[in-house]
């Protein structure tokens, strides 16, 4: 059987943080932890003859939209046909209702952001937008100097689904429980004579575009990088002959990202080459092996892969 231990383990040994008290929770749900809410599992137990066997389900790292999932592995002997069937009737049940719950939670989340939108003014002052020297565009501002940003799904008429609120001193917050993924917010509007469109990623690089073009193009705002490509398949669905520009930003610096994400997770200040063997890091009240290559997708961008394993875990879990 895959057993609670089992299941720490394989996170551990996966370079998560240590679970918050109480954790796991075999309940269906997912469970997002760790700095800054990145990490997250999702477990269900596993049943046979009304008694409980093992553990199953699913665990990521969030990059973006992206949850990077991963599935726990099963240890012990393997299950019955009966018992995978009984444990996937129970799977499909949970993610019903864990669609339906999240739902009613977007639904949620969109009639506050209405609500709070409709409360700001459209005239105020945010020391966000001074300290990155542009004016503001399509937004609205709380009496703190939060500014408001709304985040819009823009089948059929638009669809407001949150508001992002970038506070004076630039932390960025969001509705709970909103439907971020695929939201955008177009800035300018697109006519039948229009030849191009603008895509960047967030607020301040879409605006900043906007000013030095001096508004002659539309830009759609997108809010992290994963919102990038729903952002494009819209525009190119709603505007198949435009041209649309992707204007990226320092995304690219990966090198650089990659050694931030280093000291961030793992304390690690030194150097990685790249297709070397792996080298030994103490993090975490534990030890991982770090190795980097550099890879080319199927549409030839180059990325860096790089993620810690730790062996002495893996073996405990195989052991098992």
């Amino acid at each position: 059987m895959s057993s609670l231990d089992q299941i720490r383990a394989q996170l551990a040994a996966a370079g998560h943080p240590e679970l918050p008290v109480g954790h796991p929770v075999a309940d269906g749900k997912h469970h997002r932890y760790g700095p800054r809410k990145k990490y997250w599992y999702q477990l269900r137990e596993v049943v046979s003859k009304g008694a409980v066997i093992g553990y199953s389900g699913t665990y990521g790292y969030f990059s973006g939209d992206d949850p990077g999932t991963e599935r726990f592995q099963w240890a012990g002997a393997p299950l019955s046909d009966e018992v995978l069937a009984e444990t996937r009737r129970r799977q499909e049940v949970a993610e019903r209702e864990e669609s339906e719950r999240a739902a009613r939670q977007a639904q949620l989340a969109a009639n506050r952001a209405r609500s709070q939108w409709d409360r700001a003014g459209d005239v105020g002052a945010s020391a966000y937008l001074e300290r990155k020297q542009i004016t503001p565009e399509g937004v609205r501002f709380d009496a703190d100097g939060t500014m408001f940003v709304p985040m819009y799904r823009y089948e059929a008429e638009g669809r407001l689904v949150g508001l992002q609120k970038i506070t004076p001193n630039g932390e960025k917050r969001y509705n709970k429980g909103m439907e971020k993924k695929g939201a955008s917010r177009l800035l300018g509007s697109i006519g039948a004579e229009d030849k191009m469109v603008l895509v960047a990623e967030g607020y301040a690089t879409g605006r900043s575009i906007r000013m030095a073009t001096r508004e002659a193009f539309a830009v759609s705002v997108c809010f992290d990088a994963a919102g990038i490509q729903s952002a494009v398949q819209g525009l190119r669905a709603a505007f198949p002959a435009v041209h649309i520009l992707v204007c990226a930003d320092d995304d690219w610096k990966i090198e650089q990202r990659l050694r931030e994400w280093l000291v961030e997770e793992f304390g690690f200040r030194g150097e990685l080459t790249y297709g070397a063997s792996p080298i030994k890091v103490e993090a975490k009240n534990t030890w991982y092996m770090l190795a980097a290559h550099k890879r080319v997708d199927d549409n030839g961008v180059q990325f860096v892969e790089a993620r810690p394993r730790n062996v002495a875990l893996l073996a405990m879990i195989r052991a098992y």
